[in-house]
């Protein structure tokens, strides 16, 4: 199976709910609209195994600094949950490890 991600395309629109002096982890500080761009992957044929069928399927990428002033850092591990029109990511805190976490300071910019 081969991949491509040729074709991707990306628009956000952020609405940022800022607030530093909210301890709640499960507070919304943050939304954002993102369009769900295409991934071309290459099947293999069933009929002819010699030639490859593409099909777009849904790609999502997130990333900046914005994640991690929301707390996600680099080598985290995540959970991801999903249901009907819905991902919910959180930082698998076991795996992740308390050496590797750190609160965000406060007055970063998003």
């Amino acid at each position: 199976m081969r991949h491509d991600n040729k074709g991707a395309s990306f628009n956000a629109n952020i609405t940022t709910k800022s607030d530093d002096k909210d301890s709640d982890p499960n507070t919304i500080k943050e939304t954002r609209k993102l369009a769900v761009g295409k991934f071309t992957s290459q099947y293999q044929s069933k009929q002819d195994h010699h030639l490859f069928e593409p099909r777009q399927l849904p790609f999502i990428r997130l990333k900046g600094e914005w994640l991690e002033s929301l707390g996600f850092q680099v080598g985290d591990i995540l959970t991801l949950e999903g249901s009907h029109q819905r991902i919910v990511l959180t930082v698998d805190e076991q795996q992740s490890g308390p050496a590797k976490r750190k609160k965000p300071s406060g007055g970063e910019s998003l």
